[in-house]
């Protein structure tokens, strides 16, 4: 996806996300340590011309790993509290801490990486303001562990000291977390939705496959209807979160173009508010949904799924990371929560992102129920007073808002299916869900009052 002056292909996020599911189809582990490298894709955005034209071309034609070096043994979603330093002397920069979880910060099979550590500066700093940005090399950091897993067996997951360690400030002092680090995130969330779709379509095929071919009662399980309603919901639920993940990326897309074209207006200042709240609905929703369907494609092939002998094993040990890495479920729904709570305000963005896409669809009795539901949710959370409340409900929320944004994406995807009646009975399979689902949490909220 780099820029082809610096050697890349330059192709759009849309078409990253299509080849990421393929891969991710695959092999999710292997898939990562390939896709690593995207993460210097904030070197693109923030470091100068001169650290562009140095780094991303060497890091494309030497195959280079690139870790995101955020997380430490004691401060994982805490990155403000973080302690490893960064000072300054004789005009360069040297970093002392350890980090750890960092995801192939050793290298593919001895090759090389580069790790983008945050860090703080400034004497007696605190908090996000204090933290930087930087570029260390593979040979300047040592690799004191290699963690046991669960799953991403390919994917060497490192704890990393460094001590005295080179490094190469990016952008800007003191805007590391607040302005860089945010946005490496957003990539890497939407990367992990594209792998949740990935991991969910290799368990739905091969449990497709296999209720087909196993006979019991003397017919094919897939004849059976509770086997057969289980293949059905995650038929539907893969294809909200495959419009889902292509929506994310096509609105990243949309301000980023601008951005780098130098081109920033309102437009793309509206696409921006609504990508910074997409995201973290997108990977929420993809990773905790493909948890559950991989969980259902196991249940499929019963005893014979708990084994070794089929690649469901695999897929379910690969499937558990997605809803804590780059971010645990409950960290995405406070990232998102504020831009659905402001955004429904009267002239806020995620109404008209909203307003939007129903005009584009045209007339749903079903879509325009759960809307009515969601705005109820959302009017029953605003009336919270007490902060611990509203945190604790805001799942609800967002929970709500995925299921209406996926429900009309889904309509939106109608318009071009090539076999409208059986997409048009999923698609209303998938509302009555989302309908269930809204009417549910707006009951839980109404009883929390």
């Amino acid at each position: 996806a780099f820029r082809r002056k610096y050697g890349g292909l330059g192709i759009p996020g849309v078409v990253k996300a299509f080849a990421s599911e393929l891969m991710y189809r695959a092999d999710t582990s292997t898939t990562i340590a390939m896709g690593s490298m995207g993460l210097a894709g904030i070197l693109e955005k923030h470091a100068s011309e001169e650290a562009k034209q140095k780094w991303i071309p060497k890091l494309i034609s030497e195959n280079y790993c690139v870790a995101m070096g955020l997380s430490e043994p004691d401060f994982g979603s805490d990155l403000p509290s973080i302690r490893t330093k960064a000072v300054q002397r004789d005009g360069k920069w040297y970093l002392t801490g350890t980090k750890r979880f960092q995801t192939v910060a050793c290298g593919l099979n001895g090759g090389p990486a580069i790790m983008l550590a945050l860090a703080r500066t400034g004497e007696g700093s605190t908090g996000a303001k204090g933290l930087s940005f930087f570029i260390v090399e593979r040979k300047d950091y040592k690799i004191t562990g290699i963690e046991k897993k669960l799953g991403l067996k390919a994917s060497a997951t490192c704890e990393v000291a460094l001590e005295d360690s080179p490094g190469e400030l990016v952008g800007k002092e003191g805007y590391g977390l607040v302005r860089y680090v945010i946005g490496m995130l957003n990539g890497a969330r939407m990367g992990i939705a594209a792998q949740g779709v990935g991991i969910s379509t290799a368990a739905y095929m091969e449990a497709k496959k296999y209720a087909a071919e196993r006979i019991q009662f003397g017919k094919p399980i897939a004849e059976i209807p509770a086997v057969a309603r289980m293949l059905s919901r995650m038929e539907r639920e893969i294809a909200a979160m495959r419009s889902l993940m292509i929506e994310g990326a096509s609105i990243v897309d949309r301000y980023q173009c601008a951005e780098f074209n130098g081109k920033v207006t309102d437009e793309s200042k509206f696409w921006e508010k609504i990508a910074n709240t997409i995201t973290p609905i997108s990977k929420y929703y993809n990773s905790e949904m493909c948890n559950e369907l991989v969980d259902d494609a196991l249940q499929v092939f019963g005893g014979s799924g708990y084994t070794e002998d089929y690649d469901l094993a695999r897929l379910y040990r690969d499937a558990r990371i997605t809803n804590i890495y780059d971010g645990t479920t409950q960290i995405q729904v406070n990232a998102a929560i504020g831009g659905v709570i402001a955004g429904m305000a009267p002239s806020g963005q995620w109404r008209q992102y909203l307003d939007a896409l129903t005009k584009r669809i045209g007339k749903n009795e079903a879509i325009a129920e759960i809307r009515v539901k969601f705005e109820e949710v959302v009017d029953a959370w605003r009336k919270f007073e007490a902060r611990e409340v509203k945190e604790g409900m805001s799942f609800e929320v967002v929970e709500s808002a995925a299921r209406l944004v996926n429900s009309l994406l889904l309509e939106k995807a109608a318009l071009r299916a090539k076999n409208p009646e059986a997409r048009k009975k999923m698609n209303h399979d998938y509302h009555i869900d989302s309908l269930a689902i809204v009417t549910g949490n707006g009951i839980r909220l109404r009883a929390e009052a």
